[in-house]
């Protein structure tokens, strides 16, 4: 536990030590803040169903940003071979790592709350789907950053990271109209981010769509545990 939060910590700083977090939070927040006074305010919908999905799309641009240098740029520098020979386990420096990009976007996404006040002081909406909204984007985030990490496991050149985990995501989050010809039970739908994130922005909650979310970042982080283990040995 010690080595995760030493790590946890590490990386923070890195984050907010450089311009990284504090460009991708503004854009985020720009784009963000545009689409919910275009589709909100302006057209007077009691609802911000919209305006997660729009959210949801920046965030598979920006996700592959944030999380792209966490492992690249150790490997580059020489620091992951020196970090593997100390007595630390490839899951502690995965969870660390990963832990320390999901604390980013919590802070990207904390200030987006109040839109929700903003409508509900203007027009009194549904608030669960509001929430469960809200828990929709933060998963899907989630789901991103551990896939962008594994990305980043992969080479040591930051853009090849990012390229290749935005590419691997719009791939998963296109599945479902992509398979859409091999009719509504095909059981590769089921591996589409944008079926289970679509249930929850619509304000309905459905244990295999956690599941899905939770198994999907587990499974990515493992693969990453993985990589790192060959390293160690290599």
């Amino acid at each position: 536990m010690e080595n995760i939060v030493s790590i946890y910590l590490k990386e923070l700083r890195s984050y907010f030590c450089s311009p990284v977090a504090y460009v991708a939070i503004a854009m985020f927040l720009f784009i963000a803040g545009y689409f919910f006074f275009a589709t909100s305010i302006l057209n007077k919908q009691p609802s911000i169903e919209a305006t997660i999905y729009n959210v949801t799309v920046i965030m598979i641009f920006l996700m592959p940003l944030i999380s792209m240098r966490l492992l690249s740029e150790e490997k580059k520098s020489g620091t992951l071979e020196l970090l593997l020979t100390r007595p630390v386990k490839e899951y502690e420096i995965v969870v660390g790592k990963y832990l320390s990009s999901a604390t980013v976007l919590l802070v990207m996404l904390l200030p987006t709350v109040s839109y929700g006040f903003i409508l509900y002081f203007l027009s009194k909406p549904d608030v669960i789907p509001m929430l469960t909204g809200f828990l929709a984007v933060f998963l899907s985030g989630l789901a991103f950053l551990a896939l962008g990490l594994f990305a980043s496991s992969l080479t040591e050149n930051q853009v090849v990271a990012a390229v290749v985990a935005f590419t691997i995501i719009l791939i998963l989050y296109l599945l479902n109209w992509i398979t859409s010809s091999l009719g509504a039970d095909n059981p590769i739908g089921y591996f589409a981010i944008s079926s289970h994130f679509d249930d929850l922005a619509k304000g309905v909650v459905d244990m295999r769509d956690i599941v899905f979310y939770v198994s999907f970042i587990v499974f990515w982080l493992y693969l990453t545990t993985k990589v790192l283990d060959t390293k160690r040995w290599v």
